[in-house]
């Protein structure tokens, strides 16, 4: 089988090559096939020389085929020694075989060619075979003689080609000898069965040119995006046929899907499994519907990657509407759908934006006059106080009066935060410190106070970094985001609230309230066991004056604004995390400061040091090497950087290091484990610290377990890098 196929593409490749010379066989043109290679292309050989063979046997004549001009392509059958090893042994001899082959080989669709041969008078006949309208090979018999043929003449013609008499003549007599009228009756057969031949080679040139056919438009099919599918009608789609480029949608080839193997259900996503068999389901029983225009759905690749992909499927019926097989177009949207639903995102935080930005404006300028008008309310009850005693009936009506305008005026403070774009006080603080003073305040004491059944949870990263903010304007946040957690939580339950603030390193980017990017950042973190939020809620729990509590009792509809304006201030992102009865977790982002606090010490124990060990930093993020270059050439080591595992290993390969300074997440390529796997295969023992914005996983117990040091967690500060480094080389 794989040799005809073989014999197929090279009949195709060798009319393409003629068709190029401007040979057209569509008109009938003979091409010269000197070599008989398309002959060979056409047949098998061995088993057209068994067919000759026997033909020459059974009949009694020589028997070849040849090239239409005249050269071999089988092996000689039952050649006469006369012409085998006396005429053909001659230069002139030899010479007058291949004219008298080339002359009974001639194009003649309506019979054979019968007539006395060149080389001496024997009688010869000759049929030629043809693949379509391509003559491409002559079938010849012959070495007879009849009654009549003369002696003398064959005698003289031994002493024109040079040959000695005594021998031809005695090997003449040897020749098969039979009427002419027999020889022709051969030379009809023979005829007969170079027509069958000649179908053969024109039904083999067909599927040739199908075989071609169906190649370019493999070629143009695999050069797509497009996958072309064929499936049966039964449970879990069986594939009857799939296009070769389907391996670079699935990670499964072609003959997978076609030997069964790996079925289509077997690659569609778990979740979206039900989607297409319910739509299938519902479309082949309807003897109406004639495709399948499924919803985009997901399938999973062999390596783990999910992908989106677009499927239009055509239904095949019987003669009764039974749907039996169905045949597909599927291709990967994956690009698509990812642009689509960002631009989707960046559309609604766009209107979110725009919707903040005008309530804010409008707040903005009713804050404007209501802090005019309240400026007499909260001021004269103030001037009346200092003049009545405090007996005096009016003085608590008064005092009353103040409180409520100072109330009003702190209301307006928050109308005014929502105007603001840009925080100008800011310097460099230590988050934790403030959310330790405001733990520690008469504000919370009296929240906590009001609300005794609930407890709270405080914590801080031991090593936190600081962020350049208004302390102001922080405090406020956290004010807000603590007292939503406490008044989340029903007065019959027992409620816990947690405010944790820690460093994070965000390797990939996280989808939110607003997409987290990657970066270095100090989380404010504050988690309730509360009623939770609604999804729709969620949408627009920072909106100005949206409030799911009773307006004017225990919520103005700002505080969410405000934390949404300070968080944008500074630069940062909210994440909201909720579950209905479950509570919820807001968490802040804010870019955190390399700076130091004025009071703080820039510098760390002098152990710490290095003493200028080669250091290679192996990072994707250009940020964190550059950052950690800086850090440990200030702190003296020699420092070099690569973006890439891969690089790493080509690096450590030419030149050692004394340690490396390795991120776990790399993308793309390998990662830190893979990366360290290879750098001890060349450097077998050596030191390494782990890095990373993710938690610890498998894989850096595994990195350590293969000889690795301390696990670092991104953000790291320089004393903590240098100590981890300086402990791992004294081991």
């Amino acid at each position: 089988m794989k040799e005809a196929e073989e014999r197929k593409r090279a009949i195709r490749g060798w009319l393409d090559e003629h068709k190029q010379m401007g040979y057209d066989e569509e008109a009938g043109q003979v091409i010269p096939d000197p070599s008989g290679e398309f002959f060979r292309a056409l047949f098998d050989l061995k088993e057209i020389q068994e067919i000759q063979d026997a033909f020459a046997e059974a009949t009694g004549v020589a028997s070849i085929i040849t090239t239409t001009e005249g050269q071999p392509i089988t092996e000689a059958s039952n050649f006469c020694q006369l012409c085998k090893s006396i005429i053909r042994k001659t230069e002139k001899g030899l010479s007058n075989c291949f004219k008298s082959d080339a002359a009974i080989g001639r194009y003649n669709p309506e019979g054979p060619i019968v007539q006395p041969c060149l080389s001496g008078g024997l009688w010869d006949a000759g049929a030629s075979i043809t693949a379509g309208h391509i003559h491409i090979g002559n079938w010849l018999i012959g070495q007879v003689r009849d009654q009549n043929t003369d002696a003398g003449k064959m005698a003289d013609y031994a002493r024109e080609i040079g040959a000695d008499v005594d021998s031809f003549m005695e090997a003449f007599e040897d020749v098969t000898q039979m009427p002419r009228e027999q020889f022709e009756a051969v030379a009809r057969a023979l005829f007969m069965v170079a027509n069958q031949m000649s179908q053969r080679a024109f039904q083999n040139l067909q599927q040739a040119r199908l075989l071609a056919d169906r190649d370019r438009l493999n070629q143009i099919i695999n050069r797509s995006d497009l996958v072309v599918f064929h499936w049966k009608n039964e449970k879990d789609w069986p594939v009857l046929f799939a296009s070769d480029n389907v391996e670079a949608l699935t990670g499964y080839t072609a003959d997978d899907f076609k030997s069964g193997r790996v079925l289509y259900s077997d690659v569609v996503h778990p979740e979206d499994l039900a989607q297409i068999e319910n739509e299938a389901e519902r479309l082949t029983s309807d003897p109406s519907a004639l495709e399948i225009n499924h919803q985009p759905y997901r399938i999973l690749h062999r390596s783990g990657m999910v992908k989106w992909v677009q499927d239009n499927t055509i239904l095949i019926r019987n003669k009764h509407g039974a749907c039996y097989e169905a045949q597909g177009l599927v291709v990967d949207i994956s690009e698509k759908h990812t642009h689509e639903l960002q631009r989707m995102e960046l559309e609604k935080q766009l209107e979110r934006a725009e919707k903040m930005e005008l309530v804010g404006a409008v707040a903005g300028g009713v804050a404007h006059d209501l802090n005019n008008i309240l400026g007499a309310i909260v001021s004269y009850p103030d001037l009346l106080l200092r003049k009545i005693s405090k007996d005096n009936p009016m003085y608590s009506r008064l005092e009353l009066m103040q409180k409520a305008g100072q109330r009003a005026a702190d209301i307006v403070q928050e109308l005014l935060t929502l105007t603001r774009r840009s925080v100008v006080a800011k310097e460099v603080i230590h988050l934790g410190k403030l959310i330790e003073d405001y733990m520690d305040s008469p504000e919370f004491r009296e929240l906590s106070e009001s609300h005794a059944h609930i407890r709270t949870h405080f914590s801080i990263d031991p090593g936190l970094l600081n962020i350049e903010a208004s302390q102001t304007h922080i405090m406020k946040c956290t004010m807000n985001l603590v007292h939503n957690a406490f008044e989340s939580i029903d007065p019959d339950t027992e409620g816990n609230v947690t405010v944790a603030v820690a460093s994070r390193y965000v390797d990939t980017a996280i989808r939110g309230y607003d997409d987290v990017v990657e970066g270095e950042y100090v989380t404010l973190r504050v988690t309730d066991n509360g009623v939770g939020i609604a999804p729709e809620d969620q949408e627009r729990i920072c909106e100005p004056f949206y409030t799911t509590k009773q307006m004017g009792r225990s919520g103005t509809g700002l505080g969410m604004a405000v934390v949404w304006n300070v968080v944008k201030d500074h630069k940062g992102y909210l994440t909201i995390d909720s579950t209905v009865g479950k509570g919820a977790s807001f968490t802040v982002y804010f870019p955190c400061s390399r700076q130091a606090l004025p009071t703080e010490e820039a510098s760390w124990e002098e152990q710490w040091h290095g003493k200028g060990e080669h250091v290679l930093v192996v990072d994707d993020a250009e940020v964190q090497r550059a950052l950690a270059q800086s850090l440990l050439s200030e702190s003296g080591y020699e420092v070099e950087t690569v973006a890439s595992g891969e690089e790493a290993v080509e690096y450590v390969r030419e030149r050692p290091v004394d340690i490396l300074v390795l991120d776990m997440i790399m993308d793309p390529g390998i990662d830190g484990l893979e990366t360290y796997r290879r750098i001890l295969e060349i450097r077998p023992g050596q030191k390494a610290v782990i890095a990373s914005g993710y938690s610890e996983t498998s894989r850096v117990r595994e990195a350590q377990r293969l000889g690795a040091g301390q696990y670092l967690k991104k953000p790291y500060r320089a004393n903590i890098l240098c100590k981890a480094l300086k402990e791992e080389l004294a081991v």
